[in-house]
């Protein structure tokens, strides 16, 4: 949306709500002035039934303003007029059908403002049931959109990854010839081949990344003690002699259904984010750098929950972190918390990442919790 187009809206709702004020203003004066005048009436006509139930009109017309109160604070202001001109004509009126008049008045309003609150209150919640069905199945269907997005993705992904590994599994071993005959030719080309044998590697990791999105490689979940299972693979983790792990385990034996690889596999990559993350900290005091991995329970879930001090992630961008082919890096395919993602919904769980500029990032891993050893 351009900045007139916004503009052009932002006028429209604001002379919409303009009119919407002037409108209410007109009613509530229309009804005090409709008030006033079957006042008088009653009155002048001080003992007759019609002028007592003359005071529903004004409160029927004060009904339809949008303001929650006003039938309420309409139907009190007729209960004290027809009361006071009850009282003000006693002298003249000696009519026994005076009292049963304003009684049968008095209960006219407030059947009125009664039948009217609880019209209301239905109205209110019939609106609030479809303002949830619309809200729901918006996401419904931006569930879906995105599910089917993945697909195609992931098809197109798999199918170009899989064909590229044939040619360059040719070109791999067509550089290990060259080096072989370099080597006995003495020829100063290493530094070359070993850049295009670095390459090649990125290019394998690019390709398994791509095959590990496009395809599903069977949910094969089992009961493990969490944090021991935790505990193992932050060990066997490679962390930057410059980052300082602290792990916080504390499930207490929380036994999870998860399948052990598939979920070893989305923690390093968290794990990886973090510490590339922190080795760009540009700008920030502390120079220390720390991951901690946290593991704890809430409620009928578990969480693990890896913190960084690093950098942090902008507004912008974090809101788009999960698409997949979206990356801020050079070198970044944009697939691995698009994989993550897709691993944690496969265990019926979630993954959500917060983060503040300047400060780091948190993100956690949340799994159902089967239980206690």
């Amino acid at each position: 949306m351009d900045q007139g187009t916004a503009s052009s809206v932002s006028s429209g709702e604001g002379n919409g709500g303009k009119q919407l004020a002037m409108g209410q203003s007109l009613l509530a004066l229309a009804t005090l002035a409709l008030t006033g005048a079957v006042f008088a009436l009653d009155l002048w006509l001080p003992s007759g039934i019609d002028a007592s139930l003359t005071y529903v009109a004004p409160v029927l017309l004060g009904c339809q303003s949008t303001i929650r109160r006003f039938a309420i604070l309409c139907g009190a202001l007729a209960t004290v007029l027809c009361i006071a001109a009850f009282l003000l004509s006693a002298p003249i009126t000696t009519t026994a059908a005076a009292p049963a008049n304003r009684g049968l008045a008095l209960f006219a309003i407030w059947t009125v403002v009664i039948m009217t609150a609880r019209a209301r209150q239905a109205r209110d919640k019939l609106e609030y049931r479809i303002a949830s069905r619309t809200a729901e199945l918006r996401e419904t269907r931006a569930a879906l959109a995105r599910a089917e997005r993945l697909a195609e993705t992931g098809q197109l992904t798999g199918t170009v990854a899989h064909e590229l590994r044939n040619p360059l599994g040719v070109i791999a071993t067509s550089i290990s010839v060259v080096e072989a005959r370099s080597r006995e030719a003495k020829l100063d080309v290493g530094a070359a081949l070993a850049r295009a044998q670095r390459s090649i590697r990125r290019c394998e990791t690019i390709i398994t990344e791509h095959l590990d999105f496009a395809r599903a490689q069977g949910h094969k979940p089992v009961s493990l003690i969490l944090d021991y299972w935790l505990s193992g693979v932050l060990d066997e983790m490679t962390i930057a002699d410059d980052i300082t792990l602290h792990s916080n385990l504390r499930t207490g034996g929380a036994v999870v259904r998860f399948d052990a690889e598939t979920l070893r596999r989305a923690l390093i990559n968290i794990v990886d984010n973090a510490c590339q993350a922190m080795a760009v900290r540009q700008g920030i005091a502390d120079t220390e750098c720390r991951l901690t991995v946290t593991s704890l329970v809430e409620g009928d879930s578990v969480h693990i929950v890896v913190a960084d001090n690093g950098p942090g992630i902008p507004s912008d961008i974090l809101a788009r972190i999960t698409e997949p082919l979206y990356s801020t890096k050079a070198s970044g395919t944009g697939l691995g918390l698009p994989v993550v993602q897709r691993i944690m919904d496969e265990h019926g769980g979630s993954l959500q990442i917060n983060s503040t500029t300047g400060k780091g990032t948190q993100a956690t891993l949340r799994l159902p919790h089967a239980g206690k050893s």
